[in-house]
């Protein structure tokens, strides 16, 4: 088990493994054990360095989304979208699952797959429409089709908000899929 804890506002530490991955197949069990609900914890994949990544996250007020950052830019590429899949509350476990299949990704979480907002123009945001269910200037999809960043390390990520102490334990991470190299 690894526990990672997010100490200051608007923090994202987080541990990755050596190998790199395109092709992978990657599921984690994770357990928000303290903080507030408004938080974010997941997967963070195809991870050159801080600056070039995806990240995967849910939260324990039961949302879920997905980001990109490229040479430092980030960009929202599904707007947090709240689903009953995802088990709310402090100390609810998630079973996360992330697939890559060269640019198609898809997401799922306690075994389920999940809908993206996906904007459509790339060089605008999407929302989502809690009350009507929608995605609103997007479309919704089960896979999110993106060419930025074509390999890179896989591992686990937890994000404060607006207030610090979100502390979260991982565990059971399996990954599927050949490793690149160690360095790249």
């Amino acid at each position: 088990m690894l526990v990672l804890e997010a100490g200051a506002e608007n923090s994202l530490p987080f541990s990755a493994a050596a190998p790199y991955f395109g092709d992978f197949d990657l599921t984690v069990q994770a357990q928000a054990l303290d903080g507030p609900l408004n938080n974010g914890f997941g997967v963070v994949f195809r991870l050159r360095d801080p600056r070039n990544y995806y990240l995967f996250l849910v939260s324990s007020d039961g949302y879920y989304r997905v980001v990109r950052e490229v040479d430092g830019v980030q960009r929202e590429l599904s707007t947090w979208i709240p689903s009953p899949l995802v088990s709310q509350g402090i100390g609810a476990l998630n079973h996360l699952r992330v697939t890559a299949m060269g640019d198609a990704f898809r997401f799922f979480v306690n075994s389920q797959p999940l809908a993206l907002c996906i904007p459509a123009d790339a060089a605008h945001y999407s929302t989502y429409n809690e009350l009507t269910g929608e995605c609103q200037d997007g479309t919704m999809a089960t896979t999110l089709v993106d060419s930025s960043i074509g390999a890179g390390r896989l591992g686990v990520i937890v994000m404060t908000l607006d207030e610090p102490g979100v502390r979260v334990a991982f565990d059971n991470l399996v990954v599927y899929g050949p490793a690149l190299s160690l360095i790249h």
